[in-house]
């Protein structure tokens, strides 16, 4: 939804009870459970990139693919051998990170 220019969205950060507003414009979890994927991806949209960068660090198990208000999609190293941008995107920063 758009009100006043500015775009809202149906994940609420439960600390403010408004949009998550985190810096992160869309989160992919890749993993074995469709679940939990599907709740951690929705947890680290409110956690924003570092928080989920650090879990997935600590926890591993999954992958992660990142896309910023930046215009950067980051992913995780599991997936940079079968990863690559569609034409039209190539002005997006891709950056890999590693445990």
């Amino acid at each position: 939804m758009e009100e006043d220019g500015k775009v809202y969205h149906h994940i609420i950060d439960p600390k403010t009870g408004m949009p998550a507003a985190s810096g992160l414009l869309s989160v992919t979890v890749v993993g074995k459970e469709g679940r939990l994927c599907d709740a951690l991806s929705t947890a680290f949209f409110v956690m924003g990139e570092d928080s989920a960068i650090r879990y997935w660090r600590e926890n591993g198990g999954f992958d992660l693919i990142l896309y910023t208000e930046q215009n950067e999609v980051v992913i995780t190293e599991g997936l940079k051998s079968g990863f690559t941008l569609n034409s039209g995107y190539g002005e997006l920063k891709l950056t890999v990170i590693e445990k």
